[in-house]
């Protein structure tokens, strides 16, 4: 048995203390969307003192872990390249972490620190009312929101369990939105610990969006969805769905940068006026079709500014007489 491994076994076996993998104390704060357990014992052989929920404090008591372990994999998680081939291929990432010694309310014991990270809920529709408050008013009250995979997470979203999840899969053309899980687990390295994001499916996943209402399973025709939701020019729309919308603003002149005064959506003799906030620049239609499975066309817009934005815009939540209705902004980096 080689050196190293006789104390981590001895230690998850007497729960003593080892400094094989450096703990911060600061990651206190519980990220596993399901809750994590408090046990007995350092392993998942120890009985459940507690089931700690998503965002809960626990208080980790010293700097010492306890033992080692891994607990499972997410299959084709990483993405590996191979020089000799030129190719990459998809490959598991271990769920590995360290057991640390906590206590939550009246309870100590041990919890493995994959499930653990440091940060603040923020949500930035309360907290930073004066900036949202024109996206409020606009429709976009956090019912919905969207991303893309491989996002950079500096925290979960905000109310990860009042959302149904579900992703956008596919090829350019034919997509499917299904539901799907998403959790959350922290990948510890030698100098970083890492926020990952973890979808229930991989394979050919192009969005996210967290719904407060289910959304129907279901096959849809569209474009602009593949490739990170890339900006295409006038030219790019080659395709039928594509083209069926247009957009037309008029600026306001009385100021000494481009600014949208009013936007205006076409599709046919149709025409709605989309009020979103801090528009400036061009907005561009850059992805259609029927997102939300009721038989008519859905629309992200792509919006310029000091970073450019994307709006997503669903026909189900449409009042009378309009075509969409903005429900949700592209989250980016720690807005949410």
């Amino acid at each position: 048995m080689k050196n190293w491994l006789l104390p981590l076994l001895l230690a998850a076996f007497l729960g003593t203390c080892v400094r094989a993998q450096p703990i911060n104390l600061n990651n206190n704060r519980v990220v596993a969307a399901g809750g994590v357990n408090l046990r007995s014992a350092p392993g998942l052989h120890g009985s459940i003192l507690a089931k700690i929920p998503l965002d809960s404090l626990v208080e980790v008591l010293d700097s010492c872990d306890y033992g080692l372990d891994t607990v499972g994999s997410i299959p084709d998680f990483l993405e590996v390249y191979h020089p000799a081939a030129d190719s990459f291929s998809r490959a598991p990432m271990h769920l590995s972490g360290a057991w640390v010694k906590a206590t939550y309310h009246q309870d100590t014991g041990f919890l493995f620190n994959a499930y653990l990270f440091d940060y603040e809920p923020v949500n930035w529709l309360t907290e930073y009312a004066e900036i949202t408050q024109p996206y409020v008013d606009a429709g976009l009250k956090g019912d919905y929101v969207f991303f893309r995979p491989g996002y950079e997470l500096f925290a979960p979203i905000n109310h990860h369990n009042d959302y149904y999840w579900h992703g956008i899969f596919g090829k350019e053309g034919h997509y499917r939105l299904e539901r799907m899980s998403l959790e959350y687990v922290v990948s510890h390295h030698a100098t970083h610990t890492f926020l990952n994001l973890v979808p229930g499916k991989t394979k050919d996943l192009v969005y996210i969006i967290g719904s407060k209402k289910r959304i129907p399973d279901h096959a849809f025709t569209g474009g602009g969805f593949e490739g990170g939701l890339e900006i295409h020019d006038d030219a790019g729309f080659d395709q039928k769905q594509l083209r069926q919308y247009s957009l037309s603003i008029t600026q306001d002149t009385l100021v000494d940068y481009p600014s949208v005064k009013q936007l205006w959506l076409h599709r046919g003799k149709q025409q709605q006026s989309l009020s979103l906030p801090g528009l400036f620049g061009r907005p561009l239609p850059t992805a259609v079709g029927d997102v939300d499975g009721d038989g008519k066309s859905d629309v992200i817009t792509y919006h310029d500014g000091e970073t450019g934005h994307l709006i997503l815009h669903l026909s189900r939540e449409a009042g009378r007489g309009q075509l969409v209705h903005p429900v949700a902004e592209e989250l980016l980096g720690d807005c949410c």
